[in-house]
């Protein structure tokens, strides 16, 4: 896609474009409406590079991977909420001896510890890193 953009520019054209992207990746690879703002206050002396040639070379080489690579920010996680409840005493009261079985299982080379609570017909699956 990239030498199809640059058949269809003039030589001089080509060389402004190389430049351009050379520019940029010499200043640390900067935005680039802070590169145009560099360019537009003119903050390097005999700069050949225009505003111009700045959007040619985005257009032809398309959005620098080294200003989109380490400048994003970490999105905020969503907050925990603690679901326990509170459980009432007569129903502690009722389950306080629960037969509980241990067993443990792999499915597909991944090892899972297993748990049965026969009273309560409740069953659990914990996955083993080690």
């Amino acid at each position: 896609m990239r030498d199809e953009n640059l058949k269809n520019l003039s030589n001089r054209q080509q060389s402004a474009v190389q430049k351009a992207r050379q520019l940029q990746h010499a200043l640390g690879t900067p935005s680039l409406e802070d590169l145009k703002a560099v360019i537009r206050m003119n903050l390097i002396r005999n700069n050949p590079v225009t505003t111009k040639e700045i959007i040619l070379a985005e257009k032809v080489y398309g959005p620098d991977v080294g200003t989109k690579k380490g400048k994003g920010t970490r999105r905020r996680p969503n907050q925990v909420v603690d679901a326990s409840i509170e459980l009432p005493d007569e129903l502690m009261d009722l389950q306080k001896e629960v037969m509980v079985s241990l067993d443990g299982m792999e499915i597909n080379s991944v090892k899972f510890t297993t748990t049965i609570a026969h009273d309560l017909y409740y069953r659990t699956a914990q996955y083993i890193s080690d």
